[in-house]
């Protein structure tokens, strides 16, 4: 678990040194034709999000949630996407939002396979450090030509953790090219 947070915050670290690339698939202009939306589209709000005062184009949701699209992946790709958690929810009792990045591809017997990218816990109640967003850029070169699921889950915190102010944001998701 301490190598996983320490490779994300080196990627992290590392993210914001190089800038972003040319946008490929803005998905939060996409929202709209995700493939899937649950529980229920109804549950998502997309707009500007603003936290550590920071302000980025957004999908949140409060509750458990899976928001998926099918996508081309061009060559030189990567998926940026920032994980937060809402700042109304930072003074109030949680146990933080489990984000989950994934992609389904079609794997070599023809069945889609799911590779999980990124699991990471945002907790700003529990800890003060969480309390900004957390800019992630992964490497999608791996599935170039092909249609992919880009899958964003989330999740009440780790083991018996509850759902309560869970008010989860994806800021900017999108493919870009390098």
């Amino acid at each position: 678990m301490v190598g996983a947070v320490v490779g994300v915050l080196a990627l992290v670290m590392w993210s914001r040194s190089i800038g972003s690339g040319t946008v490929y698939a803005d998905l939060v202009d996409h929202f709209p034709n995700a493939v899937q939306k649950r529980p229920t589209p109804d549950v998502f709000v997309v707009g500007d999000v603003t936290i550590a005062g920071r302000t980025l184009k957004s999908i949140g949701v409060a509750q458990a949630s899976r928001i998926v699209w099918k996508e081309k992946i061009p060559s030189n790709a990567w998926l940026e996407v920032s994980l937060g958690v809402r700042e109304e929810a930072w003074a109030r009792q949680g146990d933080g939002v489990l984000f989950l990045v994934g992609i389904s591809h079609p794997g070599k017997d023809g069945n889609m396979e799911y590779v999980e990218l990124v699991s990471l816990i945002v907790n700003p109640f529990g800890n003060p450090a969480d309390r900004q967003w957390y800019p992630l850029m992964l490497d999608l070169s791996p599935y170039t030509g092909q249609e992919v699921e880009v899958i964003l889950n989330t999740r009440p915190g780790a083991g018996d953790a509850s759902p309560d102010n869970d008010l989860a944001v994806w800021g900017a998701p999108s493919i870009v090219t390098r």
